[in-house]
């Protein structure tokens, strides 16, 4: 999650570090459909990648949470992966424009456009948070995780409605 400090390891608890397996295995459904439509494997690279960033992160968590050990080394794969999985997956995008834009064009169908506009709707909620909270607080990093879940959730839901 983006802000996130360790300052209290008592607000990264267990509960919290499993939790966050939840959006990172509604990104994984949401990628595997949209690596089935787009037919690119390049694009696939690109989702296991974020994958594999997210579930360092859970990893992070877990860690801290049980253990009371920062495992920085998951934490900064998760930074470098993040961006390289999404650098792989537009490029996956830019080489097939025309089943990109087939694919936006069914996602603007209803209610697919709902789901979306949710989901991205909880993207820009998750900037702006990342922004104005403090992480050192367990409320916030609940309220971040809950708003994680449901953007991310709603994504999947989009685009399990197209496939």
């Amino acid at each position: 999650m983006l802000g996130e400090t360790v300052q209290d390891k008592e607000n990264f608890t267990l509960p919290l570090a499993l939790t966050d397996l939840v959006p990172v295995l509604f990104f994984r459904s949401g990628g595997e459909v949209l690596s089935m439509l787009l037919d690119s494997p390049l694009f696939s690279a690109g989702s296991n990648i974020c994958t594999a960033a997210g579930l360092c992160k859970v990893g992070w968590k877990v860690m801290l949470a049980v253990k009371g050990r920062n495992e920085e080394i998951l934490n900064s794969a998760f930074q470098a992966l993040m961006p390289a999985g999404f650098a792989v997956m537009t490029a996956g995008v830019l080489r097939h424009p025309k089943r990109a834009a087939g694919i936006f064009a069914r996602l603007m169908g209803f209610p697919q456009c709902l789901w979306l506009a949710a989901g991205i709707a909880g993207i820009s909620a998750m900037e702006v948070m990342a922004k104005k909270l403090d992480f050192s607080r367990a409320r916030n990093n609940w309220l971040a995780e809950s708003v994680n879940i449901a953007a991310q959730g709603a994504v999947m839901r989009a685009l399990t409605l197209i496939r």
